[in-house]
C-alpha cells in the first residue's frame, strides 16, 4: 500500500533481457559445485520472463535441493557424519540440471498475471 510521503520515487526495473540473465546466473551460480551436465545457456532460455530475484531464487532452490538430496542419501546409507566423512560428502555435493529444473517448477516467474499487486484505486483525487 503506498501512503503519502513515504516513497517520493516509484523505480520500475525491467526484467532482465537474455545478456542480463547470462551475467545473474553466472554471478550467482559461480561459487556452487555444479554438476557438468549445467547448461547455463539453457537456463538463460529456461528462465525467460524471471526477474532477477526470480532467478537468484531459482539458483538459492537448486542448491538447497541437492544438498537435502545428498543428506537423505547419507541418512539411508547411514553414512557416519564424523568431520573427515562431512568434507568428504560436501567433496562430493554437485547442483545437476535436474535440480535446477526442479527448482524451476517451485519458483514461478512473475509476469503480470501472476503477479497481485494490490494498488489503491484512484478516484481522481489523491490517495490518502
Amino acid at each position: 500500500m503506498l501512503r503519502p510521503g513515504r516513497f517520493d520515487r516509484i523505480l520500475e526495473v525491467p526484467i532482465p533481457d537474455k545478456e542480463a540473465r547470462h551475467e545473474i546466473l553466472k554471478i550467482h551460480t559461480s561459487r556452487k559445485p555444479l554438476d557438468n551436465d549445467v547448461d547455463i545457456n539453457k537456463l538463460v532460455d529456461l528462465t525467460d520472463g524471471y526477474t532477477g530475484a526470480d532467478i537468484t531464487a531459482t539458483v538459492n532452490a537448486a542448491a538447497m535441493s541437492a544438498i537435502k538430496e545428498q543428506v537423505t542419501s547419507m541418512n539411508e546409507k547411514k553414512i557416519m557424519t564424523n568431520e573427515e566423512n562431512a568434507e568428504k560428502q560436501a567433496n562430493k555435493l554437485r547442483i545437476s540440471m535436474r535440480h535446477f529444473e526442479l527448482a524451476l517448477q517451485k519458483i514461478l516467474k512473475k509476469t503480470p498475471t501472476n503477479t497481485n499487486l494490490n494498488l489503491p484505486k484512484s478516484k481522481g483525487g489523491t490517495w490518502g
